[in-house]
């Protein structure tokens, strides 16, 4: 069940008593994208004393988001690790390496949590809101203007892939932060999805080429490498079947990442079997019910041969559950 505003307000007005007047910083996830950024310049905004930072270089849509509307963020590096982090759109330690060596005062975060989380005094978690910038919509302590509801409403329209997953709550915002925006949908679907760069729609379009996929039961589990936007190839990939997955080859971690999405149409807990994959090689996942990943640190092969042998006997045995 999703938390109830009222418990979130709560739990965010506790925080701010707190350390509104404090130094903070409010640190994304790694490769940050719009609702990471979004959620921690609007957070920010509530806190004068405080910055924002990335772990690692943005996504190109979250770097155009930032240049547009005027958005200075630093690296985290760079920042005083003696400055207390808050966690933003994220709870898990391999998204964030850099908390582990800082003082984590809050989280910020709408996916589902596991036992090895982050912890911290304050978290503001929901795991049923579809894009962290929900959670700031609803727990904003003062009226926001328009440059911070457009950047919501974007943020949102991001994270929910034009609405595919989202429940009322959601739709409901989302209207609200629109309607104080100023701008037409258009303009907000246009800063929501960017044109790609010339080197991210050939990495997608190479990924779509050389995808293969399998069968378990009734379903089709479509799988390829890709080297960039993974997310988005598996989320076209499940569109065309019913099960995603898109691997990547990350040498900066040493690891292949996996991002994994179901459409519509299966109640399946991805996020599960993602958690079971990156535990088996030493790493970690989790996520989402319908959109989650994992990174495990080992060759991108046997990572491939693995994770499709275990999500087809998950998808049988799901299947001969609800039977």
């Amino acid at each position: 069940m999703a938390v109830s505003p009222q418990l979130l307000r709560e739990l965010f007005s506790s925080f701010y008593k707190e350390w509104k007047d404090k130094k903070l910083v409010f640190a994304m996830h790694r490769h940050a994208d719009i609702d990471a950024l979004a959620s921690s310049y609007v957070l920010s905004t509530f806190f004068p004393k405080s910055i924002i930072a990335a772990p690692d270089e943005m996504n190109s849509q979250a770097k155009q988001l930032a240049q547009d509307y005027n958005i200075t963020y630093e690296y985290l590096d760079d920042v005083d690790p003696h400055i207390p982090l808050v966690a933003v759109d994220t709870s898990h330690p391999a998204m964030l390496p850099q908390a582990a060596s800082r003082e984590v005062v809050a989280i910020f975060d709408h996916h589902q949590q596991a036992e090895d989380n982050l912890k911290s005094n304050f978290n503001i978690i929901d795991s049923e809101a579809k894009a962290t910038a929900e959670i700031v919509a609803l727990i904003a302590p003062e009226e926001l203007d328009q440059k911070r509801s457009c950047l919501l409403a974007i943020a949102i329209l991001s994270d929910t892939a034009r609405f595919i997953d989202a429940t009322e709550r959601t739709l409901d915002t989302f209207v609200s932060l629109y309607k104080a925006c100023g701008g037409t949908y258009v303009d907000i679907l246009k800063e929501a999805f960017p044109p790609k760069p010339l080197a991210e729609k050939k990495a997608v379009l190479q990924a779509l080429s050389e995808t293969r996929f399998i069968r378990a039961g009734d379903k089709y589990i479509a799988y390829t490498k890709t080297g960039l936007r993974e997310g988005e190839v598996a989320t076209y990939l499940a569109e065309a079947g019913d099960i995603g997955l898109a691997f990547v080859d990350d040498e900066k971690l040493k690891a292949t990442r996996i991002s994994a999405r179901a459409n519509r149409h299966i109640d399946i807990e991805l996020n599960r079997v993602m958690a079971d994959i990156g535990k088996h090689f030493g790493g970690n996942g989790g996520g989402h019910k319908k959109a989650a990943g994992c990174i495990a640190p080992a060759p991108i092969d046997e990572v491939m041969v693995y994770t499709l042998k275990k999500v087809k006997a998950f998808v049988e045995e799901n299947d001969n559950k609800a039977q």
